[in-house]
């Protein structure tokens, strides 16, 4: 009987982590919308008007803004300000973020 509900249990929180767990399509969006709002300077060069880079930019703000609902409406989970520590999946991707974001300054500096 006891084994029954540890097996429950186990089989409850496996389910609960996949929620939990970022879609791929999601980081799709987040890169997307990372690469127009940090772009969007670089663009306000080269763009003949620099309110097109400044839509650029709203509209990845407006793109991160419905990965977010889309996550919880798909997941039914709201995304935590702490995605790095609280979705261990997003550790890899975060890092790597990260990185890239640095040598993209470095690079156009």
């Amino acid at each position: 009987m006891e084994h029954d509900a540890m097996t429950q249990v186990h089989a409850q929180r496996a389910a609960l982590a996949e929620r939990a767990r970022l879609p791929w399509w999601f980081w799709v969006l987040f890169a997307l919308a990372t690469l127009g709002l940090v772009g969007g300077p670089v663009l306000a060069r080269t763009l003949p008007s620099p309110v097109a880079a400044a839509a650029i930019q709203v509209a990845s703000v407006l793109v991160y803004l419905l990965a977010d609902r889309l996550v919880r409406r798909h997941r039914g989970v709201r995304l935590s300000s702490a995605v790095l520590r609280d979705f261990p999946s997003a550790r890899v991707a975060g890092i790597g973020f990260v990185v890239v974001v640095a040598i993209g300054v470095v690079v156009v500096t």
